[in-house]
């Protein structure tokens, strides 16, 4: 595993259960959070404010208090996130569990619509349970992925949430 994912998902674990004081918090934070991970993984930001909505933009741009920061969409937003991963070839969809490694991602798409509505980062490894994931607004820290998945669906009175694997190209931004 690259010094790149495993600080990633160090990050991950250290803050999957609190907030960062440099960064401001969101009532659903998931994305925000993935993003402070990645930017820990060496993951390098990209635009300006004047790309606040691009697909091709990803930043953070710290205020002298926490209120007055900014942010691009990809930041904060789970599907363009997601956009942004796939525009910038920064990462891809893979095929289930055996394409994924620790510090890469989990989008759930809570309506099979086509939007990611959430998104988490794989951060450890168990060989009882498999692959394990961290995330914000439902603080979760290094649960059982398919646990979590399955809770998920479960939850869902359609039973209809999707989800894609995506691997991060960590060293190749």
């Amino acid at each position: 595993m690259t010094v790149s994912r495993k600080n990633a998902a160090a990050y991950a674990l250290r803050w999957a259960e609190g907030r960062h004081p440099a960064y401001r918090s969101f009532d659903n934070d998931c994305t925000n959070f993935i993003s402070q991970a990645l930017l820990n993984g060496g993951m390098k930001m990209r635009g300006t404010s004047v790309d606040e909505g691009s697909k091709w933009a990803w930043w953070y741009k710290h205020g002298p208090v926490n209120a007055l920061d900014s942010w691009s969409h990809p930041w904060s937003v789970a599907h363009d996130n997601y956009r942004f991963h796939q525009a910038t070839e920064r990462g891809r969809v893979v095929s289930k569990y055996w394409g994924v490694a620790i510090g890469d991602l989990l989008y759930a798409d809570w309506e099979e619509d086509g939007r990611r509505d959430h998104v988490m980062i794989f951060t450890g490894n168990s060989p009882k349970d498999g692959l394990r994931v961290s995330g914000h607004t439902s603080d979760r820290k290094n649960v059982d992925a398919s646990w979590w998945m399955a809770k998920a669906k479960a939850d869902d009175s359609n039973n209809s949430v999707g989800f894609d694997y995506y691997h991060i190209n960590y060293g190749e931004f």
